[in-house]
């Protein structure tokens, strides 16, 4: 899933800041996928509250599990944002000056999540 996410973050950058509107779908359809993998975490890790009853560090785990899923998919979701912010404005505003800046921040977020 952070895989997913790492990769969503880069091409709706790149899909951004060079306009390519290819890339920027790709990445509002690959968002699906981590959508579908943070229910699934979820499911799981609800059953295994159910039916195991962790306690301490079992448990400290399963919550950090969800924590984490859920937050790879808000960040999953600001990607494909950002994708589709970047379908809206193609040919009616360039990037241009802030183009180091963005791919600087993505990079800081891909190793933020990475």
């Amino acid at each position: 899933m952070g895989g997913l996410v790492e990769t969503e973050i880069a091409e709706s950058m790149e899909g951004l800041v060079t306009g390519d509107m290819e890339l920027c779908e790709k990445v509002r359809r690959d968002d699906a996928k981590v959508d579908a993998l943070e229910v699934r975490i979820d499911e799981l890790a609800v059953r295994v509250l159910a039916l195991r009853q962790p306690v301490a560090s079992d448990l400290r785990t399963i919550v950090c599990a969800l924590r984490i899923s859920s937050n790879l998919e808000r960040i999953g979701d600001y990607s494909k944002n950002i994708a589709k912010r970047a379908m809206l404005i193609d040919g009616d505003a360039k990037v241009g000056s802030s183009a180091n800046t963005l791919k600087r921040m993505a990079r800081m977020v891909k190793t933020m999540v990475g």
